[in-house]
């Protein structure tokens, strides 16, 4: 966990995503739910979906540090079952067939308030950092369609093993904090409808 500190968050996503964070069973609802979106950014129907469907994975293939982070913030023993265990890499029956999205969620009263809030400009700062990371350029259309919610695809044409990397690392670097003026960005691995998030 010390040595992790010290070395970079994309080698250690690429070289290291050897864990998977299980949730195996909870008594409430609410409390899991809460916990499985502040640590994945993922929407409220969509952790209930998953909550509701345990045992389920929370993360998979990613460092032990990030795991344990995770577990460490979750609702506690007597109300959810939490382990780290060993991931499961499954080969993908099609070879280069994920791509990575980036998506948004900020509260909607403030986006409103003007075209060009302070909240906006810090949102368009961050992504902007995400898209020049993976070598592409932040247009006009794909920061408003990512400041709405939708899926904006970052990188296609991948293997799981390469999008999963490639996702943690902007995770790691870029998404992990959620913004104190109440927004947060998650990137997800797709494959046709199934998502990953991370």
């Amino acid at each position: 966990m010390a040595l992790a500190q010290e070395l970079p968050a994309w080698w250690r996503f690429a070289s290291a995503s050897r864990f998977a964070l299980m949730l195996n069973q909870f008594s409430d609802l609410v409390k899991t739910v809460k916990w499985c979106r502040e640590i994945t950014g993922c929407g409220l129907g969509e952790a209930k979906a998953a909550l509701e469907a345990s045992p389920t994975t929370v993360y998979a293939c990613v460092p032990f540090e990030m795991a344990y982070s995770a577990y460490k913030l979750s609702p506690g023993e007597s109300n959810a079952r939490v382990r780290i265990l060993a991931a499961t890499r499954y080969p993908a029956l099609v070879e280069n067939s994920f791509r990575i999205c980036v998506q948004c969620a900020a509260p909607r009263s403030h986006l409103a308030q003007s075209p060009r809030t302070e909240l906006e400009n810090e949102i368009r700062a961050v992504l902007n950092r995400v898209f020049l990371a993976m070598g592409v350029p932040l247009t006009e259309s794909s920061f408003l369609e990512a400041l709405s919610g939708q899926e904006v695809v970052l990188a296609g044409d991948l293997t799981r093993d390469q999008a999963q990397a490639l996702t943690g690392e902007l995770f790691a670097t870029y998404l992990q904090r959620r913004s104190p003026a109440g927004w947060y960005l998650w990137c997800a691995t797709t494959q046709s409808t199934a998502a990953f998030n991370t």
